[in-house]
């Protein structure tokens, strides 16, 4: 259920095709750089208690579930699911992942594809074009962009002030 609230972005991409054939006719003139950046360690670095905020909003703002399923409800079993059943097993010893969306857990890549999209949400408010970028593409948390020669520093210190302790896009 929770899969479907994903992929309404517009710079997600399913696999690479689309953007390549979008990049070839993109004019790239010399003023413009391409970048490529890449979420550290995704899935244990998302705050899961943002990202049950996410879900209960997008949940929400689905009017045909209220009369199915409490929005609500559904985020608790998320929760739950996240919380409660991360246990996993390594060389004869069963643990559970105390950071992040468990990786393994069928839940964790729609998890971490919302918190994506949550973070897409924040880092251009008011467009691409706020921080001169002409083209921004993701694939989970691989993302392409073309931007301004001088302003790539600018674009990548936006995205890593988002969430200092936990989401970092190195260098």
């Amino acid at each position: 259920m929770l899969k479907q609230l994903t992929g309404k972005s517009s710079s997600r991409t399913e696999n690479s095709a689309p953007s390549v054939n979008e990049i070839k006719s993109l004019e790239v003139d010399h003023e413009d750089t391409v970048v490529s950046y890449d979420v550290k360690d995704l899935f244990t670095s998302i705050r899961l208690d943002l990202t049950y905020t996410f879900i209960l909003d997008t949940l929400s703002k689905d009017t045909s579930l209220k009369d199915r399923t409490n929005p609500f409800h559904l985020t608790q079993l998320a929760k739950f699911c996240k919380e409660e059943g991360n246990y996993f097993h390594w060389k004869g010893t069963f643990f559970s992942q105390k950071r992040g969306a468990p990786t393994g857990s069928s839940l964790s890549p729609v998890v971490a594809e919302l918190f994506m999209e949550h973070l897409e949400e924040k880092v251009f408010p008011s467009g691409i074009s706020e921080y001169n970028v002409q083209l921004f593409r993701r694939y989970v948390d691989d993302i392409f962009a073309v931007v301004k020669k001088g302003k790539e520093d600018e674009l990548l210190n936006h995205l890593n002030s988002l969430f200092l302790e936990e989401i970092q896009f190195p260098t």
